[in-house]
């Protein structure tokens, strides 16, 4: 399944979440395969919240996309992503996760 959690913009996805706080809600309830995440979304919770509820609460997608166009936010959620097991893959643009399992 594909999440995408942003407050404005639509992409092909399976669920869109218009903020954090329903990111936060949706996370734990499905097996995803990708995420794609904006940082500012308009709420009290943030793409950098919601990044660290899912390294918390174990929820590692496969492939996360960072969407923000806050490069402060982006670089946030990136390094939190690379401290917790994910790759960069500058070519496609994405963070891969690569379990031991």
């Amino acid at each position: 399944m594909i999440l995408l959690v942003d407050d404005e913009r639509d992409l092909n996805c399976d669920i869109i979440a218009r903020n954090g706080k329903v990111a936060i809600e949706l996370l734990p309830k499905f097996s995803w395969d990708v995420v794609m995440l904006d940082h500012d979304l308009g709420q009290d919770v943030s793409g950098t919240d919601v990044v660290n509820f899912m390294m918390q609460n174990n929820i590692k997608p496969k492939i996360v996309y960072l969407i923000s166009m806050n490069p402060v936010g982006r670089e946030r959620m990136k390094n939190i992503l690379l401290d917790n097991g994910y790759v960069y893959e500058y070519k496609k643009g994405r963070f891969v996760y690569e379990s031991d399992s």
